[in-house]
């Protein structure tokens, strides 16, 4: 019995441990002048998303028109066979951020946005870049990872914030 009740008590500490090794969200650099700056995390909806697409190069955008947001798809969609789903963003409220890893040369890749926050000095699109560790298998297949998201429509800059993050398996 007490090997029993040692096994069980390692199992316990160990789940312990992995709950404390969660991902805790970095705080935001204090602006430089002192002053405390506000933030207001914004919901975002998914537009779309492809482990396939015609991104060859890594790709920031903010798409403030039905125009700008077309010329996206095309591009996303260009040599790729993609599902086609209906699109339904109102410009007139919302704006898409878009984030594309470029081409990748197996699969185990990935991109999400995190999170969307509105500041005093603009907003910051958070995103993290998945990529597989070195004893992972993967799909011995190109790739090129993108997701778009609207969020609700804010003038001023965007700027982006790129996590890299090795999965091992």
């Amino acid at each position: 019995m007490p090997i029993f009740l040692s096994t069980v008590s390692l199992a316990l500490f160990a789940t312990l441990l992995a709950q404390g090794c969660e991902r805790v969200a970095e705080p935001s650099a204090p602006p430089r002048d002192g002053a405390a700056m506000t933030s207001e995390q914004l919901q975002v909806t998914p537009v779309f998303s492809s482990n396939v697409s015609g991104f060859s190069s890594p790709a920031e955008m903010v798409l403030r028109d039905e125009p700008a947001l077309q010329k996206a798809i095309n591009e996303a969609r260009h040599d790729v066979l993609m599902v086609e789903t209906p699109i339904n963003v109102d410009f007139s409220r919302q704006m898409v951020i878009l984030v594309a890893t470029g081409t990748r040369n197996s699969g185990g890749y990935g991109i999400r946005v995190d999170e969307v926050n509105r500041r005093d000095d603009g907003v910051v699109a958070r995103y993290t870049v998945t990529r597989p560790g070195p004893e992972c298998m993967t799909t011995q297949s190109i790739t090129s990872p993108v997701e778009a998201v609207s969020v609700p429509r804010m003038e001023g800059p965007v700027t982006f914030d790129r996590r890299e993050v090795v999965e091992d398996c």
